[in-house]
Order: structure tokens, then sequence, then C-alpha cells
């Protein structure tokens, strides 16, 4: 992703990676602790927006959040849509018992 948003013109001063997030839940709170993001713009497929803007406004990132396109192939998309289902339980539950 830092490669695409570099190619296209966005500065590599202002891109942050964290490699350390392995959930969507420990990127947001990092986000907010580690690196001092109080506003985000989250892009990411459909099934995946609901839940990451939840979870980075829990962490108290003022987040919105865009439909990315996916030129994906079907056994993609259906792997991702559990994949999702698998995933929401665990975030509410993360948002409920904070």
């Amino acid at each position: 992703m830092t490669k695409y948003l570099v190619d296209h013109g966005i500065d590599p001063a202002v891109v942050r990676t964290d490699g350390e997030g392995l959930s969507t839940r420990a990127t947001c709170e990092r986000a907010k602790t580690l690196f001092g993001i109080d506003r985000a713009l989250i892009v990411t497929q459909y099934q995946h927006l609901p839940r990451a803007i939840a979870l980075c406004r829990a962490a108290g990132i003022d987040a919105d959040g865009v439909i990315a396109y996916c030129e994906c192939k079907r056994k993609t998309k259906v792997r991702n849509n559990i994949r999702e289902w698998l995933a929401a339980p665990k975030a509410v539950a993360a948002l409920i018992w904070r």
C-alpha cells in the first residue's frame, strides 16, 4: 500500500505503516497511541468498512470510510465475507467490554 500511495503522488513522509498491527483493533489502537492519529479516512472493501470504522472510533479516532473497489474473483469475495462474519462478533465483544 505504501508503494501504491507513493507511486500516486503521496509524500512518503506522511505515510505511516504499522507492521505490528495484527488485527483491525490493534491497528486502530496503535494508530492512536503510537502514531498520535486523531482523524483517519479508512479505505477498505465494503465487508470490512463498518467494523474498521467502529473499532477506530472506539480507540478515539474520528474515522470515516470509503469503499475500495475490488476486482476480486468470486472465491476471494466469498472468503472475505466469511472472514468478516467471523470477525464481527469479536469486534462487538471488544466494543462492549472495553
